[in-house]
């Protein structure tokens, strides 16, 4: 059985997974910065019981530049007990799943209305650029939601290194 366990870690005593997958830029790990000063720390580092870090790599680099010493206690939830197929596959889910959607434009536009006026308008990982093209956009949400999505990903075979193309088509409608 898992259990799990809030707790407070040290930012040195949290170790990096070294195949994690996600890559972090500058600029992402400077927003995740001020998320945290600004938002408070509401999502705690994801651990396992060695302190290898499930979910957050990006958030204990960010911690780092809030305190480089590494010695501020931060919080983690602690997940003891998971297989190791748990722990690799939940690492890459983790990043994966939350980029197979995009955004409910109306919405969003709706809640940065609601921002406008208050300190944390800034805070949300979009830049000033991008909502000022949300708000401008002369397109329809209901237009936007109801265009079909493709993409492709390309796969190479890891033992004979052949490749591939694969089509993903997603279709919303908003009724």
């Amino acid at each position: 059985m898992v259990k799990k366990e809030l707790v407070m870690i040290k930012i040195k005593d949290l170790v990096e997974y070294p195949n994690n997958t996600k890559e972090h830029t500058p600029e992402q790990i400077q927003a995740i910065r001020d998320s945290i000063i600004s938002l408070e720390d509401l999502d705690p580092i994801q651990i396992d019981e060695d302190n290898v870090i499930l979910c957050g790599h990006g958030r204990r680099s960010a911690w780092y530049q809030i305190d480089s010493t590494g010695e501020k206690e931060v919080e983690a939830l602690r997940y003891i007990g998971l297989e190791d197929g748990v722990k690799k596959a939940w690492r890459i889910a983790n990043n994966k799943i939350p980029m197979m959607t995009g955004f409910d434009l109306e919405k969003l536009g709706k809640e940065f209305n609601l921002l406008e006026d208050t300190d944390f308008f800034n805070d949300t990982g979009f830049t000033i650029k991008e909502i000022s093209e949300l708000w401008d956009k002369k397109e329809s949400t209901t237009e936007l939601i109801e265009q079909d999505k493709t993409s492709v990903v390309e796969h190479t075979c890891p033992e004979c290194g052949n490749t591939w193309e694969e089509e993903f088509k997603k279709s919303r409608k908003r009724e």
